[in-house]
């Protein structure tokens, strides 16, 4: 008799959070599971004591307290709400996966030729080649996993390679021991998070690099 109350009172609770979510868009989030929950899981702890730290103690510079905030906001936005209601097919998924590429590559180009002071001819080049990176990693799943196997090889090597070669370039460039001489907490916590978000983006890569590797020598 219990068990089926409270089945009766599971699929009430059920229908009501179909309805609120018929009517209120910001029900309509994702069920994660596996390591995209866990990943939101710490970035949503570590934004809250970010939050509990600053209003004890003091905000940031107001430059640095933002691309902080935003740095974890706008990853969770995208991790646990859908940019559409329902899953698209045929020529209306392709549809959004074109704008969502030239978005992505638009809005890369204009950061990085803004940075790096690129010309007209390396910014077109720039602007195709992350078009089709993200045309491709957003249509991904629809391919079958032995062709992937192959693309991703070569692009997740030329990613890793990149990486390295910016870190060789970069960090023979820095002095660590400086940055103790001066005691000053502010900069040495945005070193360490800095380098630290660089050695995190290297290590993601080598997994995705080995993962790519082992679907090849294994089939």
């Amino acid at each position: 008799m219990a068990t089926e109350e409270s089945r009766v009172i599971s699929a009430e609770i059920q229908e009501g959070a179909d309805q609120i979510e018929k009517y209120d868009p910001e029900m309509r989030f994702r069920k994660l599971a596996g390591l995209a929950a866990k990943l939101v899981f710490v970035m949503t702890i570590t934004l809250s004591i970010f939050h509990i730290y600053t209003a004890g103690f003091g905000v940031l510079q107001e430059l640095r307290h933002r691309a902080f905030h935003l740095s974890f906001v706008l990853p969770l936005v995208f991790f646990v709400y859908s940019i559409k209601k329902g899953e698209a097919k045929g020529a209306k998924r392709l549809i959004f996966d074109v704008i969502y590429a030239m978005t992505g590559s638009a809005f890369a180009t204009a950061i990085l030729r803004e940075l790096l002071g690129l010309s007209v001819y390396t910014s077109t080049t720039l602007a195709v080649g992350a078009f089709a990176l993200i045309l491709y990693f957003k249509s991904r799943e629809e391919l079958p996993n032995r062709l992937t196997a192959y693309i991703d090889f070569p692009i997740f090597t030329a990613m890793l390679a990149g990486l390295f070669y910016i870190g060789y370039r970069e960090f023979s460039n820095l002095h660590f021991l400086s940055w103790f001489n001066d005691l000053n907490p502010t900069l040495i916590f945005w070193g360490i998070l800095l380098l630290g978000n660089f050695l995190s983006m290297i290590c993601l890569f080598v997994f995705q690099w080995i993962c790519s590797l082992l679907s090849i020598t294994r089939g």
